[in-house]
């Protein structure tokens, strides 16, 4: 999961450096996700899924025309975090660091685990 992303873009990891220090930050507090990279031409992104139990998935982008790529910041899209936000666009919000998106990611998880104690009441 992690070590696999990082090998790919070791040379790079400085300039991913907000979305790896996500996924450790993740990975330290046990929580599910997938990475990948994609280096096409000069488009080069790391991808960064993380698995919700309801179906649904978060992605979180960091690299080339992403919001915030000039920055060494995230991108977030799809719709998993983002329904009551007001400065969401069809394309996601941009310019998040890696403590924006862990804050949304742990509020998830409490939401998740107190879900799963109300449906084993």
């Amino acid at each position: 999961m992690l070590n696999d992303c990082v090998n790919v873009h070791h040379n790079n990891r400085q300039r991913y450096a907000e979305i790896f220090k996500l996924a450790a930050a993740m990975a330290e507090h046990g929580i599910e996700f997938q990475m990948q990279s994609v280096a096409i031409d000069e488009l080069r992104k790391v991808y960064l899924w993380y698995p919700d139990k309801w179906q649904r998935t978060a992605l979180i982008v960091q690299g080339t025309g992403t919001k915030g790529a000039e920055d060494g910041l995230l991108e977030l899209r799809d719709g998993l975090f983002y329904e009551d936000e007001v400065d969401y666009t069809e394309t996601g919000l941009g310019w998040l660091t890696a403590e924006n998106i862990l804050e949304r990611v742990l509020q998830k998880e409490a939401q998740k685990t107190k879900h799963d104690k109300e449906v084993t009441k």
